[in-house]
């Protein structure tokens, strides 16, 4: 009996070793930073998850972007790395589409007053073999203004990039919105 519980607490012990070294491995290997091409040097938006840092867990994602509008219309850059537990990590570079840009003002949502900012967006490039460029979707946007800071990133993206549909909420996201438009 004494023989199987030291065999016992012996193949609990790899496991807990072989465990951890799977992580720490993951956690190692070089982060995909998301370096987008300089912006402007004032973006009218932006946007950043997690402090816009790397990822330095086993798993995660984050995302940046910013740019410009004017009217209706509006350019700009936006990335986002996922990291699963296994294989290199995914990123995923969006553009701002042609399409219409929807901006709310004044809107209360969960008892806060902010705006709401959506960009159409498209993937131009991805190490994400599921995911494909031109790729259509939304980033939809909301920074609250009343001294309470409840600001949120949600990416909305096309069948095949599902698995880069993220909602980022919490202290550790940014998000400027203007107040207006400048037509």
């Amino acid at each position: 009996m004494r023989r199987f519980s030291r065999i016992g607490a012996v193949g609990a012990f790899l496991v807990v070793v072989c465990t951890a070294a799977v992580a720490l491995a993951a956690a190692s290997r070089p982060p995909a930073y998301c370096n987008l091409p300089p912006g402007p040097k004032t973006p009218v938006w932006g946007f950043h998850t997690h402090g816009g840092a790397p990822i330095t867990a086993a798993t995660g994602s984050y995302a940046h972007g910013r740019g410009m509008l004017s009217g209706t219309h509006g350019t700009g850059l936006i990335c986002q790395v996922d990291r699963s537990g296994s294989g290199p990590d995914r990123q995923i570079i969006l553009t701002l589409t042609k399409g219409k840009i929807s901006l709310q003002h004044a809107l209360i949502m969960g008892g806060h007053i902010g705006n709401l900012l959506k960009l159409p967006v498209r993937v131009k490039s991805s190490t994400d073999p599921r995911c494909h460029v031109g790729t259509l979707g939304t980033l939809s946007l909301w920074a609250t203004y009343d001294g309470i800071h409840i600001d949120w990133a949600h990416f909305s993206l096309g069948k095949s990039c599902q698995g880069h549909n993220h909602r980022y909420s919490g202290p550790s996201v940014a998000v400027l919105i203007p107040p207006h438009v400048p037509a």
